[in-house]
């Protein structure tokens, strides 16, 4: 048997208990073959549910550890890993969650599964410098319609029909302090980012989640500032740019000649 042909097999018995020609292959040696296979599905079931656990605290805070690893097997069963590095397990888990029937009453744990993925895969992105709101002042006023913005690679936004800053605020405290919050009391927007080592996980008004948006669609301030005050008329523009620089969402600002 070729040795890319026994990795093959070998992930098939693991991953889903899927018998295969490899079991004739191995010499007992007092344990029988499916046996041997067994203790290494054991021990990786145990490794990702542990990694999705690590993963997703604040998730798990909210379902409870009992629930979580339930979710994190049947996960594991309908999506197992594609990829040889650890970090990229679980980039579907909280689609999978969406549409679990025992989280129906739990419509919000979604969103926040997103957030805890978003706090992952910030901390695991490309260690990147942001630049400050002074950058614009090397460009000339005549170029400015044709600015491009482009984000810090760490920054994701997240938003939801669900106030889930504060869902997200009072489910990763550990004392559980705190008012608990109203979860009818209107949906909240987040951006997640990696700033000095550090992530973290901001409010943001939607305004704000509109510019962040079309920044990710690649669109050059000419086209983002009047679309933005046609949607929201009333907001206020200069502050919304500042704080786009201030919490350190911009990675570079280029010209489209």
């Amino acid at each position: 048997m070729q040795l890319r042909e026994l990795q093959q097999q070998f992930a098939q018995e693991v991953l889903f208990s899927t018998v295969t020609d490899l079991r004739e292959t191995i010499q007992p040696h007092g344990i029988e073959p499916h046996r041997r296979l067994q203790i290494y599905k054991n021990n990786i079931d145990s490794t990702l549910a542990e990694s999705l656990q690590n993963v997703f605290p604040v998730t798990c805070a909210i379902v409870g550890e009992e629930f979580f690893k339930f979710a994190a097997r049947k996960h594991l069963a309908e999506n197992p890993p594609t990829s040889g590095n650890l970090h990229d397990y679980g980039k579907r888990f909280p689609e999978f969650i969406g549409v679990m029937k025992e989280l129906a009453e739990l419509a919000y744990v979604v969103d926040v599964a997103r957030m805890d993925w978003a706090c992952h895969a910030a901390f695991h992105s490309v260690a990147t410098a942001s630049v400050p709101l002074n950058v614009l002042t090397q460009f000339a006023s005549e170029d400015h319609e044709r600015l491009l913005l482009i984000l810090h690679p760490s920054v994701t936004a997240v938003s939801s029909s669900f106030p889930i800053f504060d869902i997200w605020t009072f489910a990763g405290q550990r004392s559980g302090e705190g008012e608990v919050p109203d979860i009818y009391s209107g949906g909240q927007s987040v951006v997640i980012l990696r700033n000095d080592d550090e992530t973290k996980v901001i409010h943001i008004d939607d305004g704000l989640k509109f510019f962040i948006n079309q920044i990710e669609q690649q669109n050059t301030l000419g086209v983002i500032i009047p679309s933005l005050l046609e949607a929201k008329p009333d907001y206020n523009l200069q502050s919304g740019l500042h704080r786009i620089f201030e919490i350190g969402a911009i990675a570079e600002v280029t010209v489209i000649r």
